[in-house]
């Protein structure tokens, strides 16, 4: 049996966009003593957190309190749901599985989590002898969404409660100050000029809560921070869209050697924050050499050598698998005859 609580929401702080909070958990007993465990979700995502007994004694009568920054009561079980005095951020997101309590499981699980759920969770557990404290650590992070320039992008965004929004108010954010898009009450519009003509809404999906928006003919100026707010719900979801594009390689060196023909191929214009390929490949696309670079920067230009000794076309290739991008220039090359 799942119980879920329904409380209306309140207005929520804009947090940075890696929050860590700290959940301190009474009443829990864990092997590894009081060692903190990291839980990693992604805003949007569900997520439990634990609290249960070691002895797995059943809490089914006992008062079970869930509470969020000490003074903000998240749960409260007594036998039954008592909604008096419970805190309102977390509407229709909360459940507690009953059926568990049997059990000693106590733990909760938080729906379609937000960046400012993060803070300092207690779960107390009436009645028992002993109380332990079990800190977890909730990192909350946004969703990161890569596309490939060039190609359209939707960006989702919906309210907790998923409810009916045609005639609501929500407001469509680029680093909290560019308006992508402006929705009031069955009505569309303010965007940046950056952005006119290129985003659009599913219209016939906003009765079931989706404000999502879809970017056609993504830029790499496109790459940001973007919110999603409901200021009449006090909600907003945050997005990190990074837009993704490399330039052809170019040669910067062809030298002859005592070993063969040495080329060098030069990468440039990598967008930032993606892995990058570099591979030098024959004629038969065979792999040479490759280097793979774990995170690109702005403005740098990466290089890879390989030495060749028979003559023929090789190519350069600059592959970002993330986004399914790849692009490659080739050359001839005329190695003399040995010895070099």
């Amino acid at each position: 049996m799942l119980l879920t609580v329904h409380m209306s929401p309140v207005e929520m702080e804009l947090l940075p966009l890696l929050c860590l909070c700290l959940l301190s958990v009474s009443g829990t007993t864990f092997a590894d003593g009081n060692k903190p465990k990291v839980i990693k979700v992604t805003e949007g995502s569900d997520v439990i957190l634990p609290c249960s007994t070691s002895t797995e004694e059943d809490v089914t009568s006992e008062r079970i309190e869930w509470n969020k920054d000490v003074e903000k009561q998240v749960f409260l079980y007594e036998g039954e749901l008592l909604l008096s005095g419970q805190d309102q951020q977390f509407t229709d997101c909360v459940s507690l599985y009953t059926s568990e309590l049997q059990h000693g499981n106590a733990s909760i699980e938080i729906k379609n989590t937000k960046l400012s759920d993060s803070g300092d969770y207690t779960c107390k557990i009436g009645k028992l002898q002993t109380n332990q404290t079990f800190p977890i650590q909730l990192l909350v992070v946004p969703l990161i969404i890569k596309v490939k320039e060039g190609n359209s992008v939707i960006l989702p965004c919906s309210p907790r409660t998923k409810e009916d929004v045609k005639e609501d108010h929500f407001e469509w954010k680029k680093d909290g100050q560019k308006d992508v898009l402006v929705y009031k009450g069955m009505e569309d519009g303010t965007r940046h000029q950056q952005f006119r003509g290129r985003v659009s809404l599913f219209k016939d999906e906003l009765k079931n809560g989706n404000a999502s928006i879809k970017i056609r003919t993504t830029t790499e100026a496109d790459s940001g921070n973007y919110t999603c707010e409901f200021p009449d719900l006090h909600e907003t979801l945050h997005i990190l869209l990074v837009v993704g594009a490399v330039s052809k390689p170019s040669f910067s060196k062809v030298n002859n050697t005592k070993d063969g023909k040495q080329l060098q191929c030069e990468v440039s214009g990598a967008s930032p924050g993606f892995k990058l390929n570099i591979s030098w490949q024959d004629g038969s696309k065979n792999n040479l050499t490759n280097n793979e670079i774990q995170n690109t920067e702005r403005g740098r230009s990466y290089f890879l050598d390989t030495t060749v000794t028979k003559s023929g076309t090789y190519y350069c290739v600059a592959t970002m698998e993330e986004i399914n991008h790849q692009v490659s220039n080739k050359i001839d090359v005329d190695v003399p005859d040995g010895p070099y």
